[in-house]
């Protein structure tokens, strides 16, 4: 028996590894779409499958939720190319719950097979207080307090039941149905998801105002849920009591303490953003992708009125918005990107995304300089590329001279490379001989840069040659 789950992820950093390695003890391959994350979450998945976890990526070029019709091509991916004999659809707030763990869980599924019938799991939300240990970084061991209710399931999909022409799942998977019919499935109270949903008041306050912008970006303003639209008027107006408490969020429930279960293993990958520089990195992001498709938008529209010569332009800015044109001016069908295998990671040609710490290990005084070993750790969130083909983007450590008030006198006495390319997250020790200053005086400083773009702007580290001391951050 082969269980594969699919998910589509966004900006999900925080929970991301504990999901992905307490899923890994439940299934046999996970497919996991990413939804042009700017959190860093891309580049942790990377890792996951880089050690070895059953995982495969993917994305397409639109910035639409699109979940239903991602989730459905990831469906057709489990059956053909996984041979999928269940396929369970799990958010990445959501961690598979029963007694008995991944071998029971293994052994209902192989009980049900015969039957060919989908069933659905209850969710249960976990919400963070104020009595959270925040120093516990796994947050289905942090987030204790559970509402008293369960509320929306999701529908697990057998194959019998899957390769139905026109089966799948309605809006958030919760009900199985075949074409625009509705099937009726058995909710199992021994197998259900511990759903968290509010981790802390930044990441409640993410999640509120992407669905939110998503939803208006779409033409959907009408569609958005009660509960997002109260909450993002509520931020909108007066957000002090939102973020003051994140129970708010779980309609002020009160809740008891009942701990999920945990089936993964140590965490490795912990986020270098704290909950708050999270939640701005994720809306700025959000904010910054709808602004940039309203301005194309308005480009391609302006030419509708353009003389005939401009057509070919008009249609050039249309099949970048929406792919292909063909049969224009029919309208263009919104829900055929195809999937793309990979994630989509960022780089230091973007210049975007900068961030290192740096720590003089060692600084001896030779007979033709200066003797250094520097530690150097990308805690940004793109990947530093050691070289690229124009040199533009390649990120090495800069050595600068410095006078007594600390500003640069030489930005480029010289240059260190490094070893290879550094993901978000990883370091290396780089070794050099770097030439004395002519002036006694100065100071040795040390930062960053993307050669061809700009300096990452690191002031706390420098060595004084006078002293033979040094300040390490």
């Amino acid at each position: 028996m082969k269980v594969v789950a699919v998910s589509m992820v966004k900006n999900e950093a925080d929970v991301i590894e504990a999901f992905v390695r307490h899923t890994a003890a439940f299934v046999d391959r996970h497919l996991i779409f990413d939804h042009q994350s700017s959190d860093g979450t891309g580049f942790i998945l990377k890792k996951l499958q880089r050690e070895g976890l059953p995982l495969e990526f993917f994305h397409d070029d639109r910035p639409e939720f699109l979940q239903t019709h991602r989730t459905h091509l990831l469906l057709g991916r489990a059956l053909d190319a996984h041979q999928a004999d269940w396929i369970v659809p799990l958010d990445a707030d959501e961690i598979l719950q029963i007694d008995g763990g991944p071998a029971e869980f293994r052994a209902v599924l192989r009980g049900l097979l015969p039957g060919g019938q989908p069933f659905r799991m209850w969710m249960r939300d976990f919400l963070a207080t104020a009595e959270d240990d925040l120093s516990e970084m796994n947050p289905l061991k942090r987030i204790v307090h559970r509402a008293p209710r369960p509320h929306a399931a999701k529908a697990a999909l057998p194959r019998a039941f899957a390769l139905q022409p026109g089966a799948g799942w309605t809006h958030g998977n919760h009900v199985a149905r075949i074409g625009g019919i509705v099937v009726g499935s058995p909710i199992r109270s021994d197998i259900w998801l511990a759903h968290l949903a509010c981790r802390s008041a930044a990441q409640a306050v993410t999640k509120v105002v992407q669905y939110t912008l998503r939803r208006l970006a779409e033409g959907k303003w009408h569609t958005v849920g009660d509960n997002y639209s109260r909450q993002f008027r509520q931020l909108a107006s007066f957000p002090r009591p939102f973020l003051e408490d994140p129970l708010q969020y779980g309609h002020g429930e009160q809740c008891e303490i009942a701990p999920a279960e945990y089936y993964g293993g140590p965490l490795r990958y912990a986020s270098f953003l704290t909950p708050e520089e999270a939640a701005m990195v994720a809306v700025l992001g959000s904010a910054r992708q709808v602004a940039a498709d309203h301005g194309r938008l308005l480009e391609a529209v302006a030419d509708i009125a353009a003389p005939e010569g401009r057509l070919a332009r008009f249609r050039g800015r249309l099949r970048r918005l929406f792919g292909s044109t063909s049969g224009l001016p029919e309208p263009v069908d919104r829900l055929t990107p195809p999937l793309k295998e990979g994630l989509v990671l960022p780089d230091s040609r973007g210049g975007d995304g900068y961030g290192c710490t740096l720590e003089i290990l060692r600084a001896e005084r030779s007979k033709i300089g200066i003797d250094l070993a520097v530690k150097v750790k990308n805690i940004g969130l793109c990947a530093w590329l050691a070289s690229t083909e124009d040199g533009v983007g390649m990120v090495r450590l800069g050595v600068q001279t410095l006078n007594a008030h600390g500003r640069i006198v030489d930005a480029s006495h010289q240059r260190i490379d490094l070893p290879g390319d550094l993901d978000p997250g990883d370091e290396a020790i780089l070794e050099a001989t770097v030439p004395l200053p002519d002036d006694s005086r100065l100071a040795l400083g040390f930062d960053m840069v993307a050669e061809g773009i700009r300096w990452f702007g690191y002031r706390g580290c420098r060595w004084t040659i006078r002293t033979q001391g040094r300040l390490a951050a």
